[in-house]
């Protein structure tokens, strides 16, 4: 979905929440891409959009009995050159934003919004942006702060999300996408993996899927499941890189839903030309998935996984001998193009 001509001068206040939030980071990546990192100012200040460790945002650590964490950059961020704007220095120099969006509709950002209306008031159009897994539309929010618009991250097919009826703004859809100037750029090399499977144990249709791929025991497969208590301590010994490579140098790659509607994995793996295998996509997206075109889709209850995960009938090995990147065969929001 497009809305015109993009104003690169614009300046935008992003508030945001301290947390990791997947959909935030993907929406404040595209904005600096198409603005300028200069006119996209983060509030409260987001250290690890800048490569810095925001110090004092602590998470109880749930793998470590009484220790600590701290949110640091992911390694599929880019790092961004500092623009630290603090509440003073916004509320001074108000007038300079063109737009505000509230970025995440976690409680630390909705609570600095709050903060800044009790202190001044502005007529610049806001919008809400918010990427969480559940269905439900914060029609609470829509109605205290009387935005333009409403992006959510996972909008059905079947407008079915809870309070949508009720909610008095235009809601888009914005799913999670592929962060492309991050991704590790594999051209031409060979596709080493016939088949890709790595997942937590976080969802019994995933344990499933995996138990299905052990006894079809495809030759030179990658199939992993983590169980939930080592997911944390698994990520942090694989690389973002060498993660991304192994679904590069795959012909297929299953990744099928957990709770939510999405998953990340169903973005990154078209981004070279791997051949997506998933269950149900229920959810709007801007260039939509269709089975047997740019994905191949099992039925929920496995009942179909044997038969359509032949190799010879589900994609011609030849036309995926090499890995490339392939525009016209990925799905990303405007804000990433």
């Amino acid at each position: 979905m497009w809305f015109g001509e993009i104003n690169t001068n614009m300046k935008i206040l992003f508030i945001c929440d301290p947390g990791l939030d997947y959909g935030e980071y993907m929406l404040f990546n595209g904005l600096c891409n198409v603005l300028g990192e200069q006119n996209v100012v983060t509030y409260p200040f987001k250290g690890s959009y800048y490569g810095q460790i925001d110090h004092d945002y602590q998470l109880e650590n749930l793998y470590t009995t009484g220790s600590k964490g701290y949110t640091a950059p992911e390694e599929n961020m880019v790092i961004r050159f500092v623009n630290y704007w603090n509440k003073e220095k916004i509320l001074e120099n108000f007038d300079v934003f063109d737009l505000i969006i509230l970025a995440s509709c976690r409680i630390v950002a909705v609570n600095a919004l709050r903060e800044l209306k009790k202190e001044r008031d502005f007529s610049q159009p806001l919008i809400i942006h918010e990427s969480e897994d559940y269905e439900d539309i914060r029609v609470d929010l829509v109605n205290e702060f009387k935005p333009t618009l409403y992006f959510k991250r996972t909008l059905r097919k079947d407008g079915k999300n809870n309070f949508l009826d009720k909610c008095s703004v235009p809601v888009i859809p914005c799913p999670l996408s592929a962060i492309l100037n991050s991704a590790p750029f594999e051209n031409d090399k060979r596709k080493m993996y016939s088949v890709w499977y790595i997942n937590g144990d976080t969802h019994p249709i995933r344990s499933r899927v995996y138990d299905n791929l052990l006894y079809l025991n495809y030759p030179n497969m990658i199939c992993k499941i983590i169980s939930h208590e080592r997911m944390h301590t698994w990520y942090d010994k694989i690389s973002y890189k060498n993660y991304m490579i192994t679904i590069a140098r795959s012909k297929i790659a299953v990744a099928p839903r957990g709770w939510s509607f999405d998953a990340q994995k169903r973005v990154e793996i078209p981004i070279y030309n791997t051949l997506l295998f998933t269950n149900e996509i229920s959810y709007v997206t801007p260039n939509d998935f269709t089975d047997g075109k740019n994905y191949a889709v099992f039925n929920t209850d496995l009942s179909d996984f044997k038969e359509k995960t032949g190799l010879d009938r589900t994609v011609r090995i030849d036309a995926l001998e090499y890995v490339q990147i392939d525009p016209t065969q990925n799905f990303f929001t405007h804000f990433n193009l």
